[in-house]
Parts: C-alpha cells; structure tokens; sequence
C-alpha cells in the first residue's frame, strides 16, 4: 500500500508526505506525483512513514528529480527511514537527489542554493 498526501503550506515548497511502500505495485503513482509540472521551484519527498522503496521506486523519485530539474526545480528527500537512506545512498540517487534529516536542514540548503545560484548569475540588468 502507498499514500502520498500534497502539503503546500510553506510558500514556494510542495511537500509530498509519503507512507507505505513504494515499489513495482506503487511506483506509478510515484511517478505520478511529477507528471504535471509543480508550480513551487522545491519538491520534498517527506519519507518518514515510508518503510520501503524499492528498483522500481529508485526510478520514479530519479525520474521526479529530472522532470523537475528540467523545469528548474529541484527535488529533495527528508526525514526518509533507515532502510530508504540506505537504499538511496547505495545506489547512488542521493547523489542526484539531496537527503535531510530535516525540512529546516532541507529549507536551510536550498536557501543557500538559490542565493549562490543568483550571485553566479550576476547583477540584474547588468
């Protein structure tokens, strides 16, 4: 079985909270969740009450993180259980797709993200 429930009560950030398991059964609802564009530039995937996630799984939160960098946003992974941590870094997707204990760790780094992102564009108008 596999929840995902929309929270967008910080501005410019949609929450995902995840529950259950996401795996061959549940990997298209999943993937689901990036098909039509986000209008917040931060996606987190909330994975505190998500026990399990498996190849299938893997491929939809890479294929969200692509679909929304493409768009120019960015996708990331809090509070995720022990064993989805482990998952995520064995394989490689926490490389591509940043994980925090925390959505104020989460928040913290994407707010240093932009201001770089914005001083390596340069002035506006300039």
């Amino acid at each position: 079985m596999f929840s995902a429930r929309c929270n967008t009560s910080l501005p410019g950030v949609l929450v995902w909270e995840l529950a259950g398991e996401g795996d061959l059964e549940t990997a298209p609802s999943l993937q689901g969740l990036f098909e039509c564009p986000s209008p917040e530039p931060l996606v987190v995937l909330e994975c505190s009450r998500l026990l399990l996630l498996d190849a299938a799984g893997m491929s939809a939160v890479v294929v969200g993180a692509r679909i929304l960098g493409a768009a120019g946003g960015r996708l990331v992974v809090v509070g995720a259980t022990r064993s989805v941590r482990r998952v995520l870094r064995l394989t490689r997707v926490a490389e591509a797709v940043p994980m925090f204990s925390t959505m104020h760790e989460a928040l913290g780094w994407y707010a240093i993200n932009t201001l770089a992102s914005a001083a390596r564009a340069g002035p506006i108008g300039g």
